[in-house]
């Protein structure tokens, strides 16, 4: 998944940025991201198409997404 979040973000689709969370909690990155999500879902049709999409995006797929599976 690092691997993955990286490509995204060397592709210009994310930001990360890296929390420090103390002794305790350790560090990580935090992901966001860096185009609006309607255009990232149309770039993406394929893939959804395939294999579905998570509810969190339903309502930016085209008719509001009820020809997509839902994950």
């Amino acid at each position: 998944m690092r691997s993955f979040l990286s490509d995204f973000e060397n592709l210009s689709l994310t930001l990360s940025e890296m929390e420090h969370r103390g002794q305790d909690s350790g560090t990580y990155r935090q992901h966001e991201l860096n185009r609006n999500i309607a255009t990232v879902v149309d770039a993406l049709q394929t893939i959804i198409s395939e294999f579905g999409a998570h509810q969190s995006i339903i309502e930016y797929l085209p008719d509001a997404g009820e020809e997509f599976a839902t994950m």
